[in-house]
Parts: C-alpha cells; structure tokens; sequence
C-alpha cells in the first residue's frame, strides 16, 4: 500500500513537472505572439492617426503628387485657402414653374379653384449644375481646380442621391459639407451664384476663348449634344457651337452650365474640363484688372447679391495679393479629376457617378498637412 502511494505520487511529480515545463514555453510563445502582433497593429493604427511629415499618401492612380513646399517664402499677404463655387440652374426668366414663395403659397391657399390646379402640378426643381473646389495655395505657389460631377451619387439620410440635388432637398451648407468628407480638406469659403449670374458676369468682362470637342445645341431652354433630327427641329434648337474654337458670351457660358446631358453619355471628364475653363477664363479677366478694380468689382456683385458668399470683399481684399497672384509665373495652375466612374442608365436607375472617396481623399492627403516653408539660413 505505501509502496503504490510511494510509486504515485513520484508520477505525479514528474508529470506535474513535465507538463509545467511544456506549459510554460507554449505561454510564453502565444504571449509574444499576440503581444507582436498588438504592437504591429498599433503602429500601423498610430501611423495612420499620427502621420509623420515624411510619410507618404497612399498612392493613386494617374494622379501626381503636388509639388513640394518652396524653400523662399514669397512675400505675399493672405493665408492659403479652400472655396467651393456652387452654380445653381436657376433662371426664372426662363422658366416660370418653379415653387412658389411662401407668400405666394399663402395667397394661392386661399383661392381654392386655383389651389386644387397649381398646387397639385410637377414643379421645377432648383439644382447645382456645377460644383468646383478651388484651393489657393500660396507655400506651393499653386492653384488647384477639382469639378465634382453634378450626377455624383453621396449617401444622405434619405438615401443614395446626386450632388445636383442637394441644393434642393438640403441646400447650400449640405454641399460644401460633402465635398469637404469627400476630399478631407476644410473649406474655408463658399461662393454660390445662379446660372443666370453667370452670363451677367461674363457678358461683362467680356467674351473668352474655348475650344469645343463637340457641337452643341442651344436655344435657352434646352443645351444638348445631341443632333435635332429634322430641319423643324433643327431650328427650334439651333447648332450654338461645332467643334472648334469660338469666343464664347454669356449666352454660350449658360448652355455650357446647363449641358448636364454631357453626364448621359459618360463624358464626365469633358464637362468638368469645360466648367474649369470657363473658371479660368472668368479669373484670367478678373486678375488683369488693378487689385482695386477687381474689389470695386467684386463689392458691386455682393451689393447688388449678385452672388451668395462667405468670402465678403473684406476678406478679398485682406487675401487680394495671394488672389491676383493667379497670374504670377511663379505660381501653377493645375486640375484634379476626382476619382470614380460612371455608370449608365439603367430600367431601374438613372445614370450617375459612383466616387471612389477612398482615393478621393488620398488624392488630397498632401493638401490637409500645415504647410509652413522655413526661410532659408542667412
């Protein structure tokens, strides 16, 4: 009897030393292994939330990286900034069925035979047919011009819809709050001005130069590419531009504005190119004034609210320099097409423009970063 007992507990000590042994060496193992991995986790985690100023943006497809942080200053006032220019296709000298003012609700409320007829009819619908990020950057002595496709697709609280229809169902400040998540940039100032604006603005500076890739047919109410097919038609929507080169008013600047059918063919790219250009042309006049003209300009379009916007002739004239420095040599222009593709209609959808907001936003990582160039060493 004690001879067994002797003989079981000798095993059970070395089992029980055995096992502890074994036990020890696979803890360890699994420790340093889940510990390896947590630290390799959070170092990638840290590097995303905490990125160095050398660290590299995610790499994008036919896309550039802007240039770097020039090493001399340049001695020009005002801060680098963000704006989107929002234009509405407003035009209610064209079109007469559009929402009628509370006011006009109140009185059309009150004449019931004229209620059950015009309150119960398909209204007009005002939209954004061109939305653009324009950032000034004075330590990269560039200018930097993106169009995001009115047939955009965002998600919203009531569903997937276009960018043109948010000025509708959420307004101004929904769209600038958009295109500030779909790029990661803050945006400083909004500019919004009716379609109807621009032909004013540009019939006063006068007519500029545009090379058409397509033709384009106009006749106030309707632009498209698409050739009328009888003579009938033809001159009811008379051919406005062939492809060539033409001198456009402001006339040709609101059928290129209202040419959304561009998007129904896919030909997202070349209705941004031709909003960018028309930008350009538009600040090519402005910035050949004297600095005093352009404000006098721009204060008489804010007095006689010809535009809606955050950046008041004060801030104009306090960023006047970095502005007119649009024509300086030693800055750059250059556009950035926002990533993404289009996808035709369909029975079931319309056509619209799927974002990749993921490059979107890598596209404009090297933009978010505080950027102070050091002066040289004396």
């Amino acid at each position: 009897m004690l001879s067994a007992f002797k003989n079981f507990f000798i095993t059970f000590l070395v089992a029980a030393l055995v096992f502890g042994v074994a036990a020890y060496f696979a803890t360890r193992f699994l420790t340093d292994t889940i510990t390896g991995i947590f630290e390799e986790e959070s170092d990638v985690l840290d590097s995303i939330l905490n990125p160095t100023e050398t660290a590299s943006p995610p790499e994008t497809s036919g896309t550039e990286d802007p240039p770097p942080v020039e090493d001399d200053p340049l001695d020009i006032e005002g801060d680098s900034f963000n704006m989107v220019l929002i234009v509405t296709d407003y035009q209610p000298d064209v079109f007469s069925d559009y929402l009628p003012t509370d006011t006009e609700l109140a009185v059309l409320a009150k004449q019931e035979e004229a209620a059950v007829g015009v309150l119960g009819a398909p209204y007009r619908r005002i939209r954004s047919c061109a939305v653009l990020l324009v950032r000034a950057d004075k330590e990269r002595r560039e200018f930097t011009l993106t169009s995001i496709p009115s047939l955009t697709r965002v998600f919203t609280a009531s569903g997937n819809q276009s960018v043109g229809d948010l000025y509708n169902l959420y307004g101004r400040d929904y769209i600038v709050s958009k295109v500030s998540a779909m790029t990661g940039l803050p945006i400083d100032y909004y500019l919004l001005v009716n379609i109807t604006e621009v032909s004013d603005i540009v019939s006063d500076l006068g007519k500029f130069a545009m090379y058409f890739t397509h033709d384009l047919y106009f006749n106030g109410r309707v632009s498209t590419s698409v050739r009328p097919e009888t003579a009938e038609e033809l001159q009811l929507l008379p051919k406005l531009f062939g492809i060539g080169s033409y001198a456009v008013d402001g006339s040709g600047a609101t059928a290129i504005l209202m040419h959304e059918e561009a998007f129904g063919g896919g030909d997202v790219a070349t209705h941004g190119a031709e909003l960018i250009t028309m930008f350009t042309e538009i600040m090519n006049k402005l910035t050949a004034k004297e600095a005093a003209d352009f404000i006098s300009f721009y204060e008489k379009l804010c007095d006689d609210a010809k535009i809606d916007t955050t950046f008041t002739p004060k801030e104009l004239s306090a960023r006047i320099e970095l502005v007119m420095a649009w024509k300086d040599e030693r800055f750059h222009r250059t556009s950035l097409e926002y990533p993404g593709r289009f996808v035709p209609e369909t029975e079931e959808e319309a056509a619209y423009y799927e974002p990749n907001t993921t490059q979107g936003v890598a596209l404009f990582s090297n933009y978010r970063r505080v950027l102070k160039a050091e002066k040289p060493a004396a």
